[in-house]
């Protein structure tokens, strides 16, 4: 999916003429198109309980940060975009890790017996070396995309009276049901601090990259519970219409 996203984020200029149907249309109703057809797929898949609606509000907050960062050129991931400002790679690290702490939290709360503490026991926590940020844009969203993966099929079956479970967060007793929200909060919340730093950086998101993040958004609401026929049948449709708009 990245390399199509890619293709259209990057498009220069949206108004340039687009043949549909044989009406005249702009680049941009192209991408709106796309983004339909997202919709319509989302809307239509029927979600089996409350834990996969929530996993897969993260999973669209998550296809957010790929529209957002899909195509843009690996050099921008270490650039310091100001004084006591992360670099997006620092901030993607810090990403990558809290959902695996996220995820060792969530199942110790899921796991532990009555009488054990609620804080996760250190052993049982991620460390630095689990998170894997090296290489371009590309490589590091894929690696993402897997560990997000690990962790809605982890989580998805999770029924609704166990997500009563008592946990801790930020040294508050809070409950399991807290914890799969908080997935998709902090997905946004640094996917927020990376606009701020491509605003910093001087590559503040085109109209066309502003699209693409919808139709990513929308992918991620359904791409876990699609037919997986369906979800080919997006990914080839969205491929030909990424070569048309090159050639266009």
């Amino acid at each position: 999916m990245i390399d199509y996203l890619a293709v259209f984020a990057n498009l220069e200029d949206p108004a340039r003429h687009w043949d549909w149907r044989g009406q005249d249309h702009e680049l941009r109703d192209a991408l709106y198109r796309s983004l339909e057809a997202e919709q319509a797929a989302a809307a239509a898949v029927a979600l089996p309980g409350e834990a996969p609606r929530i996993l897969a509000l993260a999973q669209s907050a998550f296809g957010d940060l790929r529209g957002l960062l899909a195509g843009l050129p690996d050099e921008l991931l270490d650039l310091e975009p100001k004084p006591g400002e992360w670099a997006l790679r620092k901030t993607l690290e810090h990403m990558l890790m809290v959902e695996l702490s996220f995820r060792a939290n969530t199942r110790y709360a899921l796991s532990r017996a009555d009488q054990d503490p609620l804080k996760t026991p250190l052993e049982l926590r991620p460390t630095e070396a689990e998170v894997d940020v090296s290489g371009g844009v590309d490589e590091v969203l894929e690696r993402f995309t897997m560990a997000r993966e690990v962790t809605d099929t982890e989580f998805e079956s999770v029924e609704n009276e166990r997500m009563l479970r008592p946990t801790l967060w930020g040294g508050a007793e809070v409950d399991v049901r807290f914890r799969l929200n908080r997935f998709g909060g902090h997905l946004a919340e640094h996917t927020v601090q990376c606009d701020k730093t491509l605003a910093w950086l001087g590559r503040g998101p085109g109209e066309a990259r502003l699209i693409t993040r919808r139709i990513s958004a929308a992918r991620g609401l359904h791409e876990r519970y699609s037919d997986p026929a369906l979800i080919s049948s997006l990914d080839e449709a969205n491929r030909a219409l990424a070569r048309s708009l090159q050639s266009a």
